[in-house]
């Protein structure tokens, strides 16, 4: 068997032309690590090598670990960055989660964009992350658990660990070989948390009865691992057949003809593209049992952190929206004759242009007016009165025009409407009222809408 060494040694072969940041803490694994590192750099001078220590503050002892690292990495001729964070509690989330995710953002922070980002995760870790995904009765992507090889947090950096395949035994006979100091955090023998009860009172007691079952627990990750990866195969050749007009629009046609089970990774495998948090069984049965290729469906359910909303056909994925319907911006004729004026409107809706149109008019959405002395308002109140676009001959709701023009239900509520006297001047992006059509009027008021890329 190739000693720690060689085998850390291959596992980092592919990045040594990148920046490599070593998640350290001072505990034994990252202890190791370090030493590992610090072979590395002797072989491969060359290698650009930083370690980062991210402060907590959850112990007493915490200043004193950070002085520690801060003299390992010293000792070792490696560059050491420390940041400290502030954990907020959130319902519903373990405080394992929260560290974890304070920690990630600090890697994001202080690491050029084509990092790699090196933990100390090792086998036995690997299996605390099976058994907690069992418990939590996860599918095959949850008892994929730990990646060796990653993307990290959407960018192009990458997390690896090294360390995967080697036990905590190893780690431990390493550092005693080595006489290496470390840390202990003594919140890890704190049995309230889930993986540390599976690693005093669970794993002793499989390890006892069958002494290899990390080992073969990892054998199990790698099969999911793999199951996953397939998976993901078949999903993403699916989710170019149901793609419509953009990556945030599904054919329901298409979705209707597969399969309920590849409907349902198709379905999952698109939301996590755009990071939304994955639905239950129910809202996913929820939303299947109303699918339907019917243009006149408005079906909309809550999928995360955004919404799966149903119309003519489509499914599409948009935030979560604020209720507009009481906002309002008044500005005065003149303030737009003597300068443009740019309107920052709510909820990531972007920003609306006025500008005094006196020439060159021709591409742009222009409305005219009498008088300079005139306020107008912008808003998103739908008009009670019938209206009259400069397409049509005859007045009609505005629900029916919204129906002619194919506006999706939400963006109807989303829509900037500009009035002058409580009178209806325009909807911007789709049509000004005929008695305000250009060069009708004294003045000439163009308006551009630029839409956020977000705003569903």
């Amino acid at each position: 068997m190739n000693s720690i060494f060689a085998q850390f040694q291959q596992q980092l072969l592919p990045f040594l032309e990148r920046p490599i940041c070593i998640a350290y803490s001072g505990g034994i694994d990252s202890q190791v690590l370090l030493h590992l590192f610090s072979r590395l750099k002797k072989a491969t001078p060359a290698v650009s090598i930083f370690a980062c220590h991210v402060n907590h503050g959850l112990s007493e002892h915490a200043g004193k670990w950070q002085n520690f690292a801060a003299k390992q990495c010293a000792l070792y001729g490696i560059t050491f960055n420390t940041e400290t964070v502030h954990l907020v509690k959130q319902p519903r989330q373990s405080l394992e989660a929260i560290a974890r995710e304070a920690r990630y953002h600090v890697f994001d922070h202080i690491t050029p964009s084509n990092a790699v980002i090196v933990t100390g995760h090792h086998v036995n870790d690997q299996m605390e992350s099976f058994i907690l995904a069992l418990k939590r009765g996860s599918g095959v992507q949850g008892l994929a658990a730990i990646q060796p090889i990653s993307q990290f947090r959407s960018t192009s950096k990458t997390l690896l660990r090294p360390l995967l395949a080697i036990s905590r035994q190893e780690i431990e006979h390493y550092a005693q070989e080595h006489q290496l100091p470390w840390v202990e955090d003594e919140s890890n023998s704190d049995q309230v948390f889930d993986r540390n009860f599976i690693r005093h009172q669970v794993a002793p007691i499989l390890e006892n009865r069958w002494p290899s079952i990390a080992q073969s627990i990892a054998r199990t990750v790698s099969h999911c691992q793999e199951t996953q990866r397939l998976i993901d195969e078949i999903a993403k050749q699916d989710l170019a057949t149901c793609c419509a007009d953009n990556a945030k629009i599904l054919c329901i046609e298409a979705l209707l003809n597969l399969s309920t089970i590849r409907r349902k990774h198709v379905i999952r495998f698109f939301l996590a593209s755009h990071k939304i948090t994955m639905p239950s069984e129910q809202q996913l049965q929820q939303l299947f049992a109303g699918l339907s290729i019917e243009s006149e469906s408005k079906r909309q359910i809550k999928v995360g952190n955004g919404w799966l909303r149903q119309y003519q056909g489509k499914l599409y994925l948009t935030q979560a929206f604020t209720e507009l319907q009481q906002w309002k911006h008044v500005i005065d004729v003149q303030k737009i004759i003597d300068s443009p004026i740019d309107i920052s409107l709510p909820d990531n809706l972007g920003t609306l242009k006025l500008s005094y149109c006196e020439s060159d008019c021709s591409t742009a959405q222009v409305f005219s007016i009498d008088k300079a002395t005139d306020q107008l308002i912008v808003s998103f109140a739908q008009p009670h009165e019938k209206v009259l676009p400069d397409y049509r001959q005859y007045r009609r709701e505005m629900k029916k025009l919204w129906q002619e023009l194919n506006v999706a239900p939400w963006q109807r509520k989303r829509t900037p409407m500009i009035y002058v006297d409580e009178q209806l001047i325009a909807v911007t992006k789709y049509f000004v009222c005929q008695p305000y059509v250009k060069d009708k009027h004294q003045l000439n008021i163009k308006v551009v809408w630029l839409e956020e890329t977000e705003s569903g």
